[in-house]
């Protein structure tokens, strides 16, 4: 085994010790404590796991806290996952129910609100330290199957949001219900046992790995990209779908399939090489 082999495997143990290590709540011991509570629906309850503590950052605190004032927020996406993994810098997203609302307060507040997406149900909120967070409302995504460009709807809870998003370990969220200055204490909602996924090191498709590429081809080069990053292994399923699908890259556009392989590379070229060649990948995006 080569030094750099031996490095890897050495990281990858040390993220699962990180995952496993983390301070989650149970939910039984966890409702005898709280000073407030907060009602969810059925479906919630279904797909709460833990309580548990997050440390953030206090500019993210206070907009946290300004939101709750007119619609429960949840922490979501990307930036859950790293949490879980231990990661020390993560980007914020934010999602909730009554967006409308929640624009029309933030702007009232004074907060520094880009609204070039908000057709999309996304909002930018930019601080003075440079620092930006999307603050999005829950909403589901319908496909032509022609282009990426989804026409979007509505959604009237968390776990439909979440059931739209591409991967299991991105489509968790936290439900955030006490906030400090700079601390909240929230629930995590994991419908599709992306929490899992993290500890067995494994990138799996929400619900049918051939509709998620379907909707959006350039998944088969994320799905890569996240197995190469996070040194995890492919749902047998969800490789068989992108040995099928890596066609279906030919309606992305070619600067989008060239960001996704120079993040890839990036990480870890030989990884990235393998990955490609053995998904099939290749006969698809090499120019040859």
């Amino acid at each position: 085994m080569s030094e750099q082999e031996q490095i890897q495997i050495k990281k990858k143990k040390n993220e699962e010790k990180k995952i496993k290590s983390f301070f989650f709540i149970p939910i039984g011991r966890f409702n005898e404590k709280r000073s407030q509570r907060t009602e969810v629906s059925s479906a919630q309850k279904s797909s709460v796991k833990y309580f548990l503590e997050m440390h953030i950052d206090p500019y993210v605190a206070k907009l946290l806290k300004d939101i709750s004032k007119v619609s429960t927020p949840y922490i979501v996406g990307g930036s859950v996952r790293d949490f879980l993994m231990g990661k020390d810098n993560y980007d914020y997203d934010i999602a909730v129910k009554d967006f409308d609302e929640v624009v029309k307060h933030l702007i009232s507040l004074g907060y520094n609100v880009s609204t070039e997406a908000k057709s999309f149900r996304v909002v930018k909120v930019t601080f003075e330290n440079g620092e930006v967070v999307d603050v999005a409302g829950f909403r589901t995504e319908e496909y032509d199957l022609v282009s990426r460009k989804p026409k979007v709807a509505p959604a009237q809870t968390i776990e439909q949001d979440l059931s739209r998003r591409d991967f299991t370990i991105n489509a968790m969220a936290i439900r955030v219900d006490n906030i400090s200055d700079d601390k909240l204490i929230g629930a995590l909602i994991d419908p599709f046992d992306g929490l899992g996924d993290l500890e067995r090191g494994i990138i799996r498709a929400v619900r049918s790995p051939v509709a998620r590429i379907m909707e959006d081809p350039l998944r088969i080069l994320r799905a890569l990209r996240f197995a190469v990053k996070f040194r995890f292994k492919i749902d047998p399923e969800l490789m068989d779908a992108i040995k099928s699908l890596h066609g279906e890259l030919k309606r992305v556009s070619a600067e989008r399939i060239r960001e996704e392989l120079e993040k890839m590379f990036l990480i870890d070229p030989a990884e990235s090489l393998r990955l490609i060649y053995e998904s099939d990948v290749w006969r698809t995006i090499m120019p040859f």
